[in-house]
C-alpha cells in the first residue's frame, strides 16, 4: 500500500468553482496526516479564475502554518499547441511549483500531434514542473514519446485522481501514462485536485492502478514532503525554511 502524504494540486476560494480556503486545506491536513499542501489556483485565462496580481503576491504567505508545508503556486493553462501557458515567466520564477494543463474552456481540443507538440514544449520549459491531468482523451498525445522525454528533463507527470471520475475515459489513458511513467523512470506525483478540503489526499482510484502496476515508490516524487522539497529546491533554487 502506498502512503502519500501530500498533495500538490488543490484549488482555494480564488477559483472561483472551489469551496474552501487554504486555511481549511491546512486544518484538514493536519486532521489527517498530510504533511504539505500545494495551493495551484488556476491562471487567468479560466473563467473566474484570478488576477496575475493574486499569484505576484503569494509571497505573504508563509511556506509552514500550523506545522504543514504550503507550496506557493498554479495551475497554468496551456493557451496554444505551441505550449504557451496564461502566466508570464516573470511570474512562473516566483512560484515553488508550477502545473501546465489543457482545459476545454480555454483551448479547443485539436489533433494528436497537436497536443504533442504542446507537451514536449511544455516539458523543455524549466519554468514548469508538473503535466497536469493528461489523461484527458480529448487532448490525447504520444504518451510513449513525451514520456520519455519527461524522463530526461525531470518533468513530473501527474496522476490525478479526480481525472477517474470527473473526466469520462480517462481511467485506460491515466493507466497507460503510469505504465510508461515506470517504463523510463519518470517522476509521477498523485494528487486529488481537490476543490474542497475533504477531497485533499483522497487517492483511492489512483493507488488501485499503481498497484496493479506495482509502480516502483521511489519515483512518487511526492510521497513525503521532504523527497518533494528536496527536489524542488534543487530544481528551482528555493530555499524551504518553514519560515
Amino acid at each position: 500500500m502506498y502512503e502519500i502524504k501530500t498533495d500538490i494540486h488543490t484549488h482555494t476560494i480564488e477559483s472561483r468553482h472551489a469551496y474552501c480556503t487554504i486555511g481549511e486545506y491546512v486544518a484538514q491536513a493536519k486532521k489527517i496526516g498530510v504533511e504539505l499542501v500545494g495551493m495551484t489556483d488556476h491562471g487567468p485565462a479560466m473563467g473566474g479564475a484570478p488576477h496575475f496580481y493574486y499569484f505576484l503576491n503569494l509571497s505573504a504567505i508563509p511556506h509552514m502554518v500550523d506545522g504543514v508545508w504550503i507550496l506557493k503556486g498554479a495551475e497554468a493553462n496551456v493557451i496554444d499547441f505551441e505550449g504557451n501557458v496564461d502566466l508570464e515567466d516573470r511570474i512562473l520564477k516566483k512560484l515553488d511549483v508550477v502545473i501546465a494543463s489543457m482545459h476545454e474552456s480555454v483551448i479547443i481540443p485539436g489533433t494528436m500531434e497537436d497536443h504533442t507538440n504542446a507537451y514536449l514544449n511544455i516539458v523543455h520549459n524549466p519554468l514548469i514542473d508538473v503535466i497536469g491531468h493528461s489523461g484527458n482523451p480529448n487532448f490525447k498525445y504520444d504518451y510513449e514519446r513525451v514520456i520519455a522525454e519527461c524522463a530526461k528533463y525531470d518533468t513530473i507527470v501527474e496522476i490525478n485522481n479526480h481525472s477517474f471520475e470527473f473526466r469520462r475515459g480517462s481511467a485506460a489513458n491515466c493507466k497507460e501514462i503510469a505504465r510508461l511513467c515506470k517504463k523510463y523512470g519518470t517522476y509521477i506525483a498523485v494528487n486529488s485536485d481537490a476543490h474542497f478540503y475533504t477531497e485533499m489526499g483522497v487517492y483511492g482510484n489512483s493507488i488501485e492502478v499503481l498497484e496493479e502496476l506495482d509502480f516502483p515508490e521511489e519515483k512518487i516524487i511526492n510521497r513525503n514532503a521532504r523527497v518533494l522539497l528536496d527536489f524542488l529546491s534543487k530544481k528551482k533554487g528555493i530555499r524551504f525554511t518553514g519560515e
